[in-house]
């Protein structure tokens, strides 16, 4: 499988970019980063630290979008910072890469003709906005006849949002590069918060990565119970951190890990429930079906998945 990251490395980017490292079914082709729970540029340091640390410098890494379509700037919410830490890698402060980040990539460009090149091989997993990819489908429409499959960690259907009491924090920070996304014509998976939110891990896994006495399992780790002590300070009856990011791709690999239900959705663009993915019933009732959501998840079956690879990459590594 060929596949695409699209992220705003902070730590569950991280473990995202981790599992796919330690999944030898995929070859990642490159990592664009964009705004979200760090600033852009961050990212792309983010990034690269990673995986300079694993030993995979020779993946590209794009700096993509620093903003929303319909904004000039952006800012990092200050819950961000404490959700992910000063340096959106739960403070472990990994050494700076101190290579120029090139800006002037035509981002929309490299989606494109890697769409055109691969087809259906391809896979782009989007981890943060939408806005890098809803570019590339208004620079270049017949992207969406490539084949390429898309799976979108965003959204909050059936459950409370983590950006407002309805809004999921992906699609908020560009709903309208969401809906030019979802109302494309391209073949997305919807990996919501409905079901990311059941995907939990542990202190049991982060002791195992500790155990191999490596730098590699020691910065995971250490990323990762700060991670953990935000959700147990803020949602203790969760007992563990929420793999939104690593769940998107895995199933990019592992689709039967979810149950999919085929529909229409939109978000919400103005009023009270600004950013809410809601099913666009006339549209179904049309017979037009535009995302697949996830409805269910094996949560034991992915956690093991998720684990395996982890530890497959530590031994790599190491």
């Amino acid at each position: 499988m060929k596949m695409i990251l699209d992220v705003d490395t902070g730590i569950d980017d991280a473990l995202a970019i981790a599992y796919v490292l330690g999944t030898p079914q995929i070859e990642l082709l490159g990592v664009i980063c964009s705004y979200g729970n760090v600033q852009a540029r961050q990212a792309v340091v983010n990034t690269r630290k990673i995986l300079s640390l694993f030993r995979r410098g020779d993946i590209p890494v794009i700096c993509g979008a620093g903003h929303p379509l319909s904004k000039e700037r952006f800012e990092v919410r200050p819950l961000s910072m404490k959700v992910h830490g000063m340096d959106g890698l739960g403070n472990t402060f990994l050494p700076v890469d101190e290579e120029e980040i090139k800006t002037d990539m035509d981002v929309a460009k490299f989606l494109y003709d890697t769409a055109t090149r691969y087809g259906e091989e391809l896979t782009i997993v989007t981890e943060g906005p939408l806005t890098n990819l809803a570019a590339a489908v208004k620079k270049y429409p017949d992207i969406v006849n490539c084949g390429i499959k898309i799976i979108i960690m965003g959204g909050a259907v059936c459950v409370e949002g983590n950006m407002t009491h309805c809004a999921e924090t992906n699609i908020y920070q560009d709903i309208k590069a969401a809906n030019i996304v979802f109302s494309s014509g391209l073949h997305c998976t919807l990996v919501g918060l409905d079901i990311t939110l059941r995907t939990l891990l542990t202190r049991n896994e982060t002791s195992e990565w500790r155990k191999t006495k490596t730098a590699w399992g020691k910065f995971l780790a250490d990323m990762t119970d700060y991670y953990i002590a935000f959700h147990e300070e803020v949602h203790p009856e969760m007992n563990g951190c929420a793999l939104h990011d690593p769940l998107a791709a895995a199933i990019a690999l592992r689709p039967e890990f979810v149950t999919i239900f085929p529909c229409c959705l939109k978000v919400l663009e103005e009023g009270p429930n600004e950013g809410r993915c809601v099913l666009d019933l006339v549209a179904m009732n049309q017979g037009t079906k535009n995302i697949g959501l996830c409805v269910d998840v094996s949560v034991e079956k992915f956690i093991l998945e998720f684990n395996a690879a982890i530890k497959r990459l530590l031994k790599i590594s190491g």
